[in-house]
């Protein structure tokens, strides 16, 4: 048997026991050893995020130890029994329109690790446990030795980042970038988009944020802004020159911040949404879209491992800053509080 936490309900969480399950050839166990706290995770138990069935396993930025695999599985994945991994939230059904052309987050037959409820057997599914069930279709990465199990737990945050600003911004060399939100996500945001060449990168927050601002300096951030003591059209304007920013990322669940992107942006800039705002309405004037042509695009997670671990690799003690605090899994409740009132940047549990 093996001890896992379960959300049973907005603001219930229960220490289960659940039966280790057996392991087919193209399956996996993981014994888990970290695992980072998503906001989304916070939201959920609050329940203000009801996506996800209950009860539920939570736990979808997981490290660990293979301890299980089936010969099929090992073969697919490149993975051995004793190797640390990071595992991907997404599984893959590999037959969809979707699946078929790699974008396995929009799954038709969707399914993450996290958000399926502990209802279905093998039970497993989420990483606040001591142990995960490895299923067909997951996309694994092998950990290097020189890699911290901690900052390993950032693979899934890092390749969000690589895909906001590299796949959904397609920010270049020489790319001007305004950043709104300095959480993990605007953070790490802003590491890769100072990476990948962009000349200017802007990183905007509140004033009380002016911790995790002053860490986006050291991250890569040119220019900040306190949008709450200064005019951020004013202030972008005046760093641009008037020409504006190529790319705007907004990683806070800012309305405002939505409504105004278009302003901030030059004529064919982009505007890449990751925030999710709870389903509350923006509002702006489309023919600054079209004039202008403006491109506004979506962006849900999808993972690019193997360039997250180069890139965690080179900058492991940049990205250890922002891991602030770890929790056992007893105290997960004092973790999702500590990440709701902002006490940490990102906060990890150690079962």
């Amino acid at each position: 048997m093996e001890k896992s936490v379960v959300l049973v309900s907005p603001l219930k969480l229960e220490l289960q026991e659940f039966e280790i399950p057996h392991i087919g050839r193209n399956e996996a166990l993981l014994k888990v050893m970290a695992v980072g706290v998503c906001s989304t995770d916070v939201a959920a138990y609050q329940g203000k995020f009801t996506r996800w069935p209950l009860p539920l396993i939570m736990g979808h930025e997981v490290v660990g130890e293979i301890v299980e695999i089936g010969d099929e599985a090992s073969q697919i994945y490149k993975i051995n029994i004793g190797d640390i991994v990071a595992v991907e939230p997404y599984i893959s059904c590999g037959v969809c329109e979707y699946c078929s052309k790699g974008h396995y987050q929009l799954c038709i037959n969707r399914r993450a690790y996290g958000a399926i409820s502990c209802t279905v057997p093998p039970h497993l599914w989420g990483g606040y446990g001591q142990y995960m069930y490895i299923a067909p279709g997951s996309h694994i990465h092998k950990i290097p030795k020189e890699i911290d199990i901690i900052v390993g737990t950032m693979v899934n945050v890092v390749s969000n980042g690589i895909r906001w600003v590299c796949t959904k911004g397609q920010v270049e060399l020489g790319s001007t970038v305004l950043i709104i939100g300095p959480g993990i996500q605007g953070l790490i945001s802003t590491l890769i988009a100072k990476e990948v060449g962009a000349e200017k990168v802007i990183l905007a927050g509140l004033s009380e944020d002016k911790e995790r601002l002053q860490l986006g300096k050291e991250l890569g951030a040119d220019f900040l802004i306190y949008v709450n003591e200064e005019d951020i059209y004013k202030k972008v304007s005046e760093i641009t020159n008037n020409r504006m920013v190529d790319v705007c990322i907004i990683c806070a669940p800012s309305i405002s911040a939505i409504e105004i992107a278009p302003k901030l942006v030059k004529q064919m800039g982009r505007i890449v949404i990751i925030a999710n705002t709870e389903g509350k309405k923006a509002m702006f004037i489309p023919d600054e879209i079209v004039w202008r042509e403006i491109e506004i695009v979506g962006g849900l997670g999808q993972s690019d491992g193997e360039k997250a671990i180069k890139i965690i690799s080179k900058h492991q003690l940049k990205i250890r800053k922002m891991i602030n605090e770890t929790f056992s899994l007893k105290d997960i409740e004092k973790a999702f509080n500590f990440v709701e009132m902002k006490k940490v940047i990102k906060a990890v549990i150690l079962p």
